[in-house]
């Protein structure tokens, strides 16, 4: 088990984004959540990390959890360019939508997302979701180590 667990939350509803803070903090989750509004806040975080020195590769996102529909920069644009960059490409990232559409989840796949969950609207469903995606990714899963991606500088 890998303890000190990074998730980035790429959400633009603040709504949202409070309540999976909030969901956290009432279970006292160890992976630590950071949020961010949008796909280039995503980008620009992700990449400063992955220029930081090898001491602090353990803040680095285990897992970034990217919401599609967005303002300026999408998901999708979001998770191609994470895909194409040698430094960051590595990182495992969830598409958490509400959208169902099967071409959505398609082109999704076929642009490298690890998983796509829906994104349930009611308190106790999205409680339970990001439970479980903790659980899974902050738990157990084993991340690729940042540190260690021969691309890097």
């Amino acid at each position: 088990m890998v303890k000190n667990r990074h998730f980035l939350l790429v959400e633009d509803n603040v709504d949202l984004a409070t309540l999976a803070l909030r969901i956290f903090k009432k279970n006292n989750l160890l992976t630590r959540l950071t949020v961010v509004a949008g796909g280039q806040d995503a980008l620009d975080l992700l990449m400063k990390m992955a220029d930081t020195s090898a001491s602090a590769c353990e803040s680095f996102p285990s897992l970034v959890l990217l919401d599609l529909n967005m303002p300026q920069m999408d998901g999708y644009e979001t998770l191609k360019r994470i895909r194409q960059s040698p430094q960051i490409k590595n990182v495992p990232v969830v598409i958490l939508t509400t959208s169902e559409d099967p071409e959505d989840i398609d082109t999704c796949y076929g642009l490298g997302v690890n998983a796509y969950i829906f994104k349930p609207t009611e308190y106790e469903a999205l409680e339970k979701t990001i439970l479980l995606i903790e659980a899974y990714w902050g738990r157990y899963n084993m991340p690729p180590p940042i540190c260690f991606w021969s691309d890097r500088p």
